[in-house]
C-alpha cells in the first residue's frame, strides 16, 4: 500500500519494488553486478548499513548505561532511583505522562531492592505507571500494576502492626508519622482508582466496592485531622 500511494516514476517506489528483489539477493548470498554496473541493491545495502549502525549505536549506549548503574553504590541507586520518580512525578503532575514512562521504569528498578524504606516511593509509581496505561487504553495492564501497588500496601501494613507496641514504634520521628501519613493517602488513590479501571472493564459490583472504600478512607482521614486540630 506504501508503493501504490505513489507514482511508478518516483524513486522511492523504485526503491521500495527493488527492496524485495534485494531481500531475496542477500539471503541468498547471490549478486549479479558486473563491474562498474549500479545495481538497485546499493541502495538497500546503504539502507542496511544506517539500521545497522542505529542499532550498534543503541547496543553501545545500553552497555554504557548498565556498566554505569553496576558501578554505583546501593546508597547512590537508591537516590538516583528518588531523583527518577521525581522526574516522573513532575511529568505526571504537567499531564505530560507519555513522557513519564521511561522515568518510572527506571525508578522501578532502582527502588525495589529497597522497597522497605521506600515503600511510599513505589506504591507512587506503580499508581503514576496504573494512571498511564489507563489513558492509553490499557486496562488489564492498569490493573496489574495497581494490585502490585496495593499488595505492597498491605506488606507496609502488616509489618507497622507487627512492630506497633515496640518502643522503636513509640519513638517514631516526625518525618516517619509523615511518612505513614502519606502512604495512607496513597493508597487511597490505588482504590479510586482501581475503582475506575473495574469501571472500565464492566466489573460494576467491584468498581462499587472500591468507590465504598475510597469514601469511608477519606471519611475516617478527614475525621481524624478535625480531631486532632481540636485537641491542638
Amino acid at each position: 500500500s506504501w508503493t501504490r500511494m505513489r507514482s511508478p516514476s518516483t524513486p522511492s517506489t523504485r526503491l521500495g519494488r527493488s527492496w524485495t528483489r534485494c531481500s531475496v539477493r542477500l539471503e541468498t548470498g547471490i549478486s549479479k553486478k558486473k563491474p562498474g554496473q549500479r545495481t538497485s541493491c546499493e541502495d538497500c545495502s546503504r539502507m542496511l548499513e544506517i539500521i545497522l549502525l542505529h542499532h550498534q549505536n543503541h547496543q553501545k549506549q545500553t552497555m554504557r548505561t548498565r556498566k554505569k548503574d553496576a558501578s554505583l553504590s546501593e546508597e547512590d541507586k537508591e537516590m538516583l532511583g528518588r531523583v527518577h520518580h521525581l522526574m516522573a512525578s513532575n511529568l505526571s503532575n504537567t499531564e505530560e505522562g507519555s513522557r513519564s514512562k521511561p522515568f518510572l521504569a527506571k525508578s522501578l528498578q532502582l527502588l525495589l531492592p529497597f522497597k522497605e524504606r521506600r515503600c511510599e516511593e513505589l506504591i507512587d509509581v506503580y499508581n503514576m505507571m496504573g494512571i498511564n496505561n489507563c489513558n492509553r487504553q490499557e486496562f488489564k495492564e492498569s490493573k496489574e500494576v495497581l494490585t502490585k501497588a496495593s499488595t505492597l500496601y498491605e506488606e507496609f501494613k502488616e509489618k507497622r502492626n507487627k512492630t506497633e507496641g515496640a518502643k522503636e514504634e513509640k519513638d517514631k520521628s516526625s518525618s516517619s508519622s509523615s511518612s505513614s501519613s502519606s502512604i495512607e493517602d496513597l493508597h487511597t488513590l490505588t482504590l479510586f482508582y482501581m475503582a475506575q479501571v473495574e469501571g472500565h472493564l464492566d466489573n460494576a459490583n467491584l468498581s462499587a466496592r472500591y468507590l465504598a472504600l475510597t469514601l469511608n478512607r477519606q471519611l475516617l482521614a478527614s475525621s481524624s485531622s478535625s480531631s486532632s486540630s481540636s485537641s491542638s
